[in-house]
Order: C-alpha cells, then sequence, then structure tokens
C-alpha cells in the first residue's frame, strides 16, 4: 500500500477529500453542486411575495436549477429575483394572460449571487404558482457586496 494525499502547495493542506457514511477518506471529484446542493420549493396562489431560499448571514446563494409552474391567469405575472432588499435582479419574469408556464431551467454557468441576496417569488393577480429552487450555499468569506459582483458580471 502506498500512502498518498494530493495537498494544495501553498496551504499543505488535503484537497478534495470527504469522509464517506463510514467515515473513510474519498477522493472527491464531483462539482459542489452535486456535494453540496439542496432544493427548496414555494407555492402562491394569491399576489404577493415569498421568500423561497436566504443565504446564512452575509453569505449568498448559488442557484443550479429552478423550476416554474404556473396556471393560465389573465393579467398575472410571476417573477422570481434575487434581491437584498436594496438591490434587485430580476431572474425569469413571466406572464401567464395568454398560456400557463412551465419552465425548467438546470443553470450550468455561475449564478451566485451577491452578499445577503436571497431568492424571491413575487407573483401579480390570483395566479397558481410553485416555483422550486436547486441551490448550494457560499459562506461570506466567499462573497462579493453587490457592486463587486455587478462589476464582475
Amino acid at each position: 500500500m502506498i500512502d498518498v494525499s494530493i495537498v494544495n502547495p501553498i496551504t499543505h493542506k488535503s484537497i478534495n477529500m470527504m469522509k464517506d457514511s463510514l467515515g473513510n477518506d474519498t477522493l472527491v471529484i464531483q462539482s459542489p453542486p452535486a456535494i453540496f446542493g439542496q432544493f427548496k420549493a414555494a407555492y402562491r396562489s394569491t399576489a404577493g411575495t415569498t421568500i423561497i431560499v436566504s443565504p446564512t448571514t452575509d453569505g449568498s446563494i448559488t442557484l443550479t436549477d429552478m423550476i416554474i409552474s404556473c396556471d393560465k391567469v389573465q393579467n398575472a405575472t410571476i417573477t422570481v429575483q434575487f434581491t437584498d432588499g436594496v438591490n434587485t435582479v430580476i431572474i425569469f419574469l413571466g406572464s401567464a394572460t395568454d398560456a400557463p408556464i412551465n419552465i425548467d431551467i438546470p443553470f450550468a454557468g455561475r449564478w451566485r449571487g451577491w452578499k445577503n441576496a436571497r431568492i424571491e417569488m413575487v407573483t401579480v393577480g390570483t395566479l397558481k404558482c410553485n416555483v422550486a429552487i436547486g441551490y448550494y450555499k457560499i459562506n461570506s468569506i466567499n462573497t462579493q457586496s453587490f457592486s463587486e459582483w455587478d462589476t464582475e458580471r
């Protein structure tokens, strides 16, 4: 048996290792969404705003997936957005006037929000709508302010 570890040459710490269900060290070759991913879903049947996912304090959220399903309702809309209460960026805006909304997005890029930005669903009208968000949380050390985030994108 050869005792081998993959280490970061700067920090000299082992990289890409996790404990398996038996407590053994295991080399990890999967992406963060596959390891840390979670999901939350929210349903509304009246006009209003629902917070679907909030980051940890001073952290951020990275989206992995989004599923939206809404009935056809005259003059009704659905908005899914990142917001910190001051800055808001719309991820999806749909009108359910002409047809029901059914969409699923497996995000492949870096759909990460900024410091303290949560994901909200905003409905206008008596829209029956379900939104499911796949995500993982980023700690405060690796999170950007809105201005840093906005400049980088």
